[in-house]
């Protein structure tokens, strides 16, 4: 979906949380569906307060939700009464939580189908904070606010050698402003030292 969401997120997303109308679509996280340890799903309140969050998605991703919502009435007529409707936005094959475990599977054959390593579902979370920081440049307060992460100490720790060049791009910018071409000089000093 390329938002980042954690897999429990991913899981425990329903259909009330999508706005996929409103320009641009959003979806706001609210829960996670976790497992027990004895077998069984349950749904929680996200990790952290700073976990319920309001995200922005992709034209591409709102398509996708779209898809998704048109397949699974026709998985619905399918099953016929052997649904469990439950909300979901990926649930089973029967409207029921998905259990993590189907959904790597999953994942791994589409991976191979395709012809890519096998990853992590995990690694897709890393991946789109990654992206966002290096190849888009989103400053590291925007990337905290949509990982859902606890603080900005916590973004950087985990993704800060994505950025190699940070201080070398901090030092060529101050180069130009305070280079004897460009830099302010105030009247009474004649420049600065």
């Amino acid at each position: 979906m390329r938002t980042g969401l954690r897999q429990g997120e991913l899981l425990g997303l329903m259909w009330e949380d999508l706005n996929l109308n409103a320009s641009p679509a959003a979806l706001t996280l609210r829960r996670s569906l976790s497992e027990r340890q004895g077998g069984g799903y349950y749904f929680t309140p996200t990790k952290r307060k700073a976990s319920r969050r309001k995200l922005a998605l992709l034209s591409e991703a709102a398509d996708a939700l779209r898809a998704q919502e048109a397949l699974q009435a026709e998985e619905r007529k399918r099953v016929g009464e052997r649904w469990q409707e439950n909300g979901l936005v990926f649930p089973s094959s029967r409207g029921t939580p998905q259990n993590r475990h189907n959904l790597y599977r999953r994942f791994a054959q589409d991976l191979k189908r395709a012809g890519l390593p096998d990853i992590s579902f995990h690694d897709l979370r890393h991946t789109f904070a990654t992206i966002m920081l290096f190849e888009w440049g989103v400053d590291a307060k925007t990337v905290q606010e949509m990982m859902g992460h606890a603080s900005i100490k916590m973004t950087m720790d985990l993704y800060s050698h994505v950025l190699p060049n940070t201080q070398a791009d901090a030092i060529r910018r101050l180069e130009g402003l305070f280079s004897p071409s460009t830099a302010v000089r105030l009247p009474s000093e004649g420049g600065f030292a």
